[in-house]
């Protein structure tokens, strides 16, 4: 038995024994030692009953916050950080290979990455899916558990997401697609599908940087709003 509860009990039972003596002291004398060890045990029993259920619920409302708070840190310190860093690398090294893509057909095939180095960018991009859902799940589930986003964040997920998941995720499927359709157009020795493939790279690369500022931008407001985890949240 716990402290707190000891403490509820034993306070319930001398309450109600000072209340019945002060309103009425001769009763109290007439009671035989069995019927205050009986009386005892019911009032006991009562506020055992009382203070478990206070206990209880404390402890319920302790754990819902503990649990929001674990939701909150995963949020704010990992979810859309972790979004944003894959489009970061993968945006570095697409705009690395732009530059020698940009000096074909002449120069640069021995630069560019093979096949199944392309196969590992577009597992990557693929990666983005399952970071979306968790991102999502961990919204919902945190609301449920009385924690929503303050006022000033509430379109930042949409936001964010309509950045991430809109023509930057279009447009980087397209331009790994077209860097592996170049390195096939080289193997094959077809200048003309080598010329069309870096035109086409190129301009994917111009969308690709634009989408990219947009979402460090909105990422970059995001990591300053608070300097505590739970300065992102209203909390009931």
């Amino acid at each position: 038995m716990s402290s707190n509860l000891k403490i509820v009990i034993f306070a319930s039972v001398f309450f109600v024994f000072f209340i019945i003596y002060k309103s009425s002291p001769e009763y109290i004398s007439g009671i035989k030692i069995t019927d205050w060890i009986s009386a005892f045990c019911n009032v006991f029993m009562a506020g055992a009953a009382i203070g478990g259920f206070w206990i209880a619920k404390n402890w319920q409302r302790q754990k819902m916050h503990e649990d929001a708070y674990q939701l909150s840190k995963k949020i704010v310190l990992n979810n859309y950080r972790d979004i944003s860093n894959v489009y970061s690398d993968l945006c570095i090294r697409l705009d690395f290979y732009s530059i020698f893509i940009s000096s074909l057909p002449q120069r640069g095939k021995e630069h560019l990455p093979d096949i199944e180095k392309v196969h590992q960018f577009k597992n990557k991009l693929n990666s983005l899916y399952h970071l979306r859902s968790e991102l999502e799940d961990n919204v919902l589930y945190i609301e449920k558990l009385g924690w929503k986003f303050k006022i000033e964040l509430l379109a930042y997920d949409e936001e964010f997401n309509n950045i991430a998941f809109g023509d930057l995720l279009q447009t980087t499927k397209s331009a790994l697609d077209t860097i592996e359709f170049i390195i096939l157009s080289i193997e094959n020795e077809d200048q003309n599908d080598i010329v069309k493939g870096k035109r086409e790279y190129l301009e994917y690369m111009i969308t690709i940087k634009h989408e990219q500022r947009l979402l460090d931008a909105k990422y970059e407001y995001f990591k300053n709003f608070s300097k505590q985890v739970n300065g992102y949240f209203d909390i009931e």
